[in-house]
């Protein structure tokens, strides 16, 4: 599978934006396994109006946010650092990191694992994912080499010229970036989704496309 991340002209893309193929978000919830009869009563009064809410605190997030804000990732919206972050000062989100980064070596790579602790007083809401980046994904040990001809070539680094301190930090992002996500409820948006916001794939930050391929190619130089 070949991943090809083609950025906007006047927009950074970080390393964060890039899937993670080694991670398993986590989400850690507490409360009895069975409720009673009154309490789901309750619940099922009250859903209508909770969807509502829940819609409401969905749209308010989305309106602090920027079109460089999302990418678009693998045909679906997700949001960068500086989304995630703006959002959460919506929110008084504050993020812990609980667990690492720690580095796991796995033969031939290593990944790095972020556990973090996510809370917001003001939606009553708390979470804890887990974020995972390794050293052989195609953001930190490919490089496209231009060749003389104008042609270019694809590189892979060795394990030890990977930028380990980029992988690391990237694992934490990833983490953050998630359990925003999760306490919002910003989990499988579309982009038709968004596109009431002004948010569209064209306007967003940088694409990364998942494409199945038998031999290594260079990324498009296409712009959004």
């Amino acid at each position: 599978m070949r991943r090809e991340l083609i950025p906007a002209d006047d927009v950074e893309v970080r390393g964060d934006l890039v899937p993670q193929t080694e991670g398993t978000q986590v989400v850690v919830s507490k409360g009895p396994a069975v409720l009673d009869v009154e309490r789901l009563r309750v619940l099922a009064e009250t859903a209508e109006e909770r969807v509502q809410l829940m819609d409401r605190i969905i749209r308010a997030s989305l309106a602090v946010c920027r079109p460089q804000d999302w990418v678009d990732l693998g045909g679906r919206p997700y949001p960068t650092e500086a989304g995630a972050e703006r959002m959460a000062r919506l929110w008084g989100i504050h993020i812990r990191v609980v667990e690492g980064p720690e580095r796991i070596d796995r033969g031939d790579h290593y990944i790095y694992r972020t556990k973090v602790h996510a809370r917001s007083d003001l939606l009553g809401r708390s979470t804890e994912v887990v974020g995972m980046r390794s050293s052989r994904d195609p953001f930190f040990c490919v490089r496209y080499i231009t060749q003389p001809d104008g042609t270019r070539r694809r590189e892979i680094l060795p394990m030890e010229a990977v930028d380990e301190r980029a992988v690391a930090v990237a694992s934490q992002t990833n983490a953050k970036v998630r359990a925003i996500g999760e306490l919002l409820g910003l989990r499988g948006l579309s982009w038709e989704d968004l596109e009431r916001y002004g948010f569209t794939p064209e306007r967003a930050a940088g694409r990364v496309v998942f494409e199945k391929t038998t031999t290594p190619a260079a990324p498009s130089q296409e712009t959004p």
